[in-house]
């Protein structure tokens, strides 16, 4: 899937190319991602346990959500990192990300997709609220928000 010059795609960045972006994309994040985690351990875990929802401009990876979808008791999807490189903000690539992580929950029967959110970071609560999201609680600094999926049979 394309829209002008960026390309969509779903589990193809390596681990070196997510943890190169998320150095990129750290200071984006409310609070720094690198004040949070260490990104190359943070980087490492996406690669091997993450479904990564990829925005590509050529070689770089200008946009990524990662979410685990291992909870199979529960049917319930983690997205646990939603980025957009500074200069492709504004050009619907988070959104478009986002419809394609609900897609894939769909199609794998998840009933739900949760996440947690700084409740400072007004520019993604507002994309996840766009997305469908609902908060449904608050811990300390942070929102979790849901989004249910439905699930033809």
């Amino acid at each position: 899937m394309e829209d002008g010059y960026t390309k969509y795609a779903k589990n193809t960045a390596v681990t070196g190319q997510i943890i190169a972006h998320l150095e990129k994309a750290s200071e984006l994040f409310v609070p720094p991602l690198g004040l949070r985690v260490h990104i190359a351990d943070y980087g490492k875990k996406i690669a091997e346990n993450c479904v990564t929802f990829e925005a590509w401009d050529g070689t770089c990876l200008v946009g990524l959500i990662a979410a685990y979808f291992n909870d199979l008791e529960n049917n319930t999807g983690f997205i646990t990192s939603v980025s957009v490189l500074k200069e492709h903000l504004g050009r619907g690539i988070g959104s478009k990300l986002m419809e394609q992580c609900a897609e894939y929950a769909q199609e794998h029967k998840f009933r739900e997709i949760k996440l947690e959110v700084f409740n400072q970071n007004q520019n993604a609560i507002l994309l996840y609220k766009k997305s469908g999201f609902k908060e449904v609680e608050t811990r300390e600094d942070l929102l979790i928000m849901t989004k249910i999926i439905s699930v033809h049979k």
